[in-house]
């Protein structure tokens, strides 16, 4: 099969040139051919269709406009060059628009919002296009009974757009309605409701937090918990071994398990909400998976490979949810730790930066079911990585890495696929890019790849197309009293082991209708 070796004329394309910084491992220096960009390839890349979609962003604080919703498009050539322009960067909200924090975002199932965390104990919808003139907000939903909570900064919507959940960063997790049918009469979003987090009996037995909430294919809920930092150290003078150490204790992923479920009375409806006769989801149990993780921190389930990322501290981490001998036990396969591609927190003197940040600090980040991974960095620097042309499909060889400065305190990604993606119109495309130095073609442009166009039986399907289990977050993949769902002890969990990626056709995939759904 054709590849392509390590590019080095995309320099060319670039009117300012300066050195490039040393990586501190075995990968050589990377690419540095603009102010603000930086690339690594390690081995070689297989060449792609190109693509392209528009990425919707968070800023946690504001410049001197007070933009706090933004977006960038990007084109992807499948050969080495992203376009992604901070030129082309469009303002969707502002402070004054009634926007008075931003940090987790997503897609509202109606495809023409994105809900957005407040940083507080407000979460917004807001506009996808704003007339001239007009606001972007269209409504604001508060916390029942939030108790001690801060609020939150992270959210997450489940396979079924049926249900929206927050997280502080760590902190207590809560239960929104985004059911564009059962509740219409609030633009299918309302009030959150406090979900009860039971801690692991036998690890951390006293953390009832987290901090996102990933679900894979199978029905299987699984978690991050770590603060902003992610599990990782900022400052080289500071990070002795020692205090990397402590720091990574602090961040772990796990699953969540032992669904509980309560009947919606008119007596408790006012604590739990929900609509009076169905059954909602009051409590989950935490069971560690794997401890001190640096990375442990945002995460996406990629649809591609079959397997979970995690982004924190100066990792982004590719984990496996297999089975060994029966027993269910997920393995990092793979991780990319930009100290190693690139360079340590010295290495940002003289660039551009989030002033404050010192170091890179992952937040959240998307794939977009072809083999490429977006990441943020609270630096202000997004990270792309190809790992199409691995036939194992990690992250750990035959690579590209593309660092680009794009926003001042940059946070948090609206997923391109998935949970959490908009599945009415789709947001990755099939783009026609003539060569690297052409102008790509506007977001209006873009037609959505079907699953037919993609490279292999592996890529990413709509979801429409997953099978009738249930999805739950249970460690089973039921709920306590159900034997229907995925078993996690099923041979057929994916094996890192394996060139083969998750099957979205198999039987014991999720059903974005089943309305027992995390």
């Amino acid at each position: 099969m054709k590849t392509i070796s390590k590019i080095v004329s995309i320099a060319t394309l670039f009117m300012t040139v300066i050195p490039a910084m040393a990586a501190l491992a075995e990968y050589g220096e990377p690419q540095n051919p603009a102010n603000g960009i930086w690339i690594q390839q390690v081995g070689e890349i297989e060449p792609q269709d190109p693509t392209g979609a528009t990425l919707y962003y968070t800023k946690y604080e504001y410049d001197k406009s007070g933009d706090r919703v933004k977006s960038i498009s990007y084109t992807y050539n499948g050969a080495g060059f992203l376009l992604m322009k901070p030129s082309d960067r469009k303002t969707l909200c502002y402070e004054s628009d009634g926007v008075a924090g931003a940090d987790g975002i997503v897609h509202h199932p109606d495809g023409k919002h994105l809900l957005v965390a407040g940083q507080g104990k407000t979460v917004y919808m807001v506009k996808k296009e704003t007339p001239a003139g007009g606001k972007c907000l269209t409504k604001s939903a508060g916390l029942v009974n939030p108790g001690a909570s801060k609020g939150i900064w992270h959210l997450m919507t489940d396979y079924n757009q049926k249900l929206l959940w927050g997280a502080n960063i760590p902190g207590e997790l809560f239960r929104f309605s985004t059911d564009v049918v059962k509740d219409a009469a609030n633009n299918g979003f309302s009030n959150g409701y406090r979900v009860t987090l039971v801690a692991d009996p036998l690890k951390h037995k006293n953390d009832t937090t987290l901090a996102t909430i990933i679900w894979d294919d199978y029905g299987r809920a699984y978690f991050t918990r770590s603060g902003y930092m992610g599990g990782g150290c900022e400052g080289v003078s500071y990070c002795t071994a020692a205090r990397r150490k402590e720091k990574r204790a602090d961040a772990y992923f796990g699953i969540l398990t032992d669904t509980v479920k309560t009947l919606v009375t008119a007596k408790n409806q006012g604590t739990i909400g929900g609509a009076i006769g169905d059954s909602v989801i009051t409590s989950l149990t935490k069971k560690v998976l794997i401890d001190s993780l640096e990375g442990a921190h945002g995460g996406t389930y990629d649809k591609y490979s079959g397997t979970i990322f995690l982004f924190g501290g100066a990792r982004i981490v590719q984990i496996a949810p297999y089975t060994d001998q029966g027993v269910f036990d997920p393995k990092v396969v793979a991780t990319i730790d930009l100290r190693d591609y690139f360079f340590n927190d010295n290495g940002f003197s003289g660039q551009n930066k989030t002033g404050g940040v010192d170091g890179w600090r992952l937040d959240q980040g998307t794939t977009d079911g072809l083999g490429h991974l977006f990441v943020a960095s609270n630096t202000g620097h997004m990270i792309f990585v190809d790992f199409a042309g691995n036939s194992q499909k990690r992250i750990d060889n035959n690579v590209l890495v593309h660092v680009q400065w794009i926003d001042a305190y940059l946070d948090d990604l609206a997923p391109l696929v998935g949970a959490g993606a908009d599945l009415i119109k789709g947001t990755v495309g099939k783009v026609d890019v003539v060569s690297s130095s052409s102008t790509a073609r506007s977001s209006s442009s873009m037609v959505v790849r079907s699953s037919s166009s993609a490279r292999s039986s592996s890529s990413a399907k709509s979801s429409s197309s997953v099978s009738s289990s249930s999805t739950n977050p249970s460690s089973s993949g039921s709920e306590p009293t159900s034997s229907s769902s995925a078993d996690p002890k099923s041979s057929s969990s994916a094996d890192p082991k394996s060139s083969s990626s998750v099957d979205p056709n198999s039987s014991s995939s999720n059903d974005p209708e089943s309305s027992s759904s995390v």
